[in-house]
């Protein structure tokens, strides 16, 4: 509550439980090059209208990593997914591929399309509708079976393992 009609009034906000927002619940995520399928989030936050069933199209767009061989995000580039009306949330699975190359870190994005216009385009400021997925890479372990090994000079060539 801010009472305005005091001229020491302090700005104030008003946030609007009854506008509805459908974003990402971050502006990034960082999976680590797992080959385990990771989660980006939708969420919904606000809004009155509860019976409402939402159909949000979800695209994936490559950067540094590419599709096919550093994620794989669903059939294609372009994917639905449905939110219902009970449902404040949504898991966007994304496959992270192992491809035991040392590399950089990796990112593309992956956004939001046909969002419901149920709300002036103003009133849904700090909505994520595009986000940026990062893998980072995990580091490759060399080693060796035995922590000594003895070579007569006179060998030649030894193979160790």
């Amino acid at each position: 509550f801010v009472d305005l009609s005091s001229r020491n009034a302090s700005l104030g906000r008003i946030d609007d439980n009854d506008v509805l927002r459908i974003g990402f619940e971050q502006a990034s995520y960082k999976f680590p090059e797992s080959g385990i399928i990771q989660n980006a989030i939708i969420i919904k936050v606000g809004g009155t209208i509860t019976e409402q069933t939402y159909r949000i199209d979800v695209s994936a767009s490559d950067g540094s990593a590419l599709s096919g061989f550093d994620y794989v995000f669903g059939g294609g580039a372009t994917q639905r997914f449905t939110i219902l009306p009970d449902q404040q949330s949504q898991l966007l699975p994304i496959e992270i591929v192992v491809d035991n190359i040392l590399e950089r870190e990796e990112c593309f994005t992956i956004s939001l399309e046909n969002v419901p216009e149920i709300v002036p385009r103003f009133e849904t400021q700090g909505t994520i509708t595009t986000t940026t997925v990062c893998i980072l890479d995990t580091p490759i372990v060399i080693g060796f079976r035995e922590t000594l090994t003895n070579v007569p000079e006179d060998v030649g060539s030894f193979d160790i393992s």
